[in-house]
């Protein structure tokens, strides 16, 4: 069974790890579009391309860091810190705001998924990353 364990933890970290990993890649190859969603979806006066670079290299960076097992239980932690909070700030203020149902209901569909990637980040941070990692045990 502690095998089996193990080869759940490693499949769920590396499944848990794609989404800061691909959307901090993407928020690199584009920082003046992750500026103005900085300044104008989370309303951080002043977002410029150096705040848009550091918010792309902590995803990457605590991405890596979840794929491969290296400091895995503070990666999670910080990462559901950071998922909990862009799920109210960039989705729910939305839905809180809009009149058109449709939109409505997926900006809250979005802090669901959110708020679910966040719990995920705080079962990791709690397992820790099992005996296929690069963390020592």
């Amino acid at each position: 069974m502690k095998r089996h364990a193990d080869l759940l933890l490693l499949a769920g970290r590396v499944l848990v790890a794609l989404t800061p990993l691909v959307m901090g890649v993407h928020h690199a190859r584009n920082l003046a579009g992750t500026a103005a969603f900085l300044k104008d979806a989370l309303r951080v006066p002043g977002a410029g391309v150096t705040l848009a670079a550091a918010f792309a290299g902590f995803e990457v960076a605590a991405g890596l860091a979840l794929l491969v097992g290296w400091r895995t239980r503070a990666a999670a932690v910080a990462l559901a810190v950071f998922t909990g909070a862009l799920a109210l700030l960039a989705h729910l203020r939305p839905a809180l705001a809009v009149a058109d149902p449709v939109i409505r209901d997926a900006e809250y569909y979005q802090v669901l998924r959110g708020f679910a990637a966040a719990g995920a980040l705080l079962v990791l941070a709690a397992t820790g990353p099992g005996r296929h990692a690069l963390e020592p045990r």
